[in-house]
């Protein structure tokens, strides 16, 4: 898909180790000119972890690697400013 392909770019350019340290924690923080609800951001997350797994970041996407996920909603003044930040973090 093409959520999918970004995804993947930004994830090679970020230089993450290979394979990550198991289990991580994903948050991914939507910014957005007007306010929206955090449940948003679920799509974004299931095709985060499928792409991390495709890579080969993480061997699978299922709760043993992934145990984790934190969506959050954060307004921003311009809609040019307008983003979604994934962070992986080590449990």
């Amino acid at each position: 898909s093409e959520w999918s392909d970004i995804m993947a770019v930004y994830i090679k350019k970020a230089k993450l180790t290979k394979p990550l340290p198991t289990p991580i924690s994903l948050h991914v923080t939507q910014f957005s000119s007007r306010l929206r609800d955090s449940d948003n951001c679920v799509v974004a997350i299931k095709f985060f972890g499928d792409v991390l797994k495709k890579l080969e970041y993480i061997p699978d996407d299922n709760p043993k690697y992934i145990p984790t996920d934190i969506l959050s909603s954060k307004k921003c003044s311009k809609v040019k400013e307008e983003k979604m930040v994934f962070i992986i973090a080590p449990l």
